[in-house]
């Protein structure tokens, strides 16, 4: 595993942080850690993910993305919940209920088919969300055949800001 890059993220509503150029061949997968994020979007604010080729965002084609959503109100409860249905413009990658320095978010995400033009790219991964209570797991597809090389980070609502790290896994 070797780090691509590490910086600060600040996803606003509509704006971003644009990571281009972190995918290239020389990796078939790639990890991303987002690392201690918070929000200022209120308790429904969710992290959106676009694909980027050539330092294009791809909006245009559709976008899916699902997940499972476990509560320790209702340990004993699975709810398939955050399904994006295709012709979005966008991926969600997790909903967070924003948090103090206390109470930061996380998200372990592996990206699979990118930087390479044969298959379309797609990530999956889990999240905890700032308040300690909620976790999931989160699955994000993209409906064409792209060499994406980046992504961009945005926000639904208000801002959501943390670190993010790039590692690409040579397996």
């Amino acid at each position: 595993m070797t780090l691509v890059k590490r910086s600060s993220f600040s996803a606003v509503a509509n704006t971003g942080t644009t990571l281009d150029g972190v995918f290239t061949s020389t990796y078939k997968n790639y990890l991303v850690i987002l690392d201690g994020f918070q929000g200022s979007g209120g308790t429904t604010s969710k992290l959106r993910l676009n694909f980027r080729v050539g330092s294009t965002t791809q909006s245009a084609a559709s976008y899916t993305s699902t997940g499972v959503n476990f509560s320790a109100a209702s340990p004993t409860v699975l709810q398939t919940k955050w399904f994006t249905p295709l012709a979005t413009a966008y991926g969600e990658v997790a909903h967070i209920t924003p948090g103090s320095a206390d109470y930061p978010a996380y998200a372990a995400l592996n990206f699979a088919g990118v930087g390479n033009a044969s298959t379309r790219p797609n990530c999956f991964g889990n999240f905890i969300d700032g308040d300690g209570v909620n976790g999931g797991i989160q699955w994000l597809w993209y409906s064409e055949v792209i060499v994406a090389d980046g992504f961009i980070l945005t926000a639904s609502t208000g801002t959501i800001s943390g670190t993010v790290s790039i590692y690409g896994l040579a397996i």
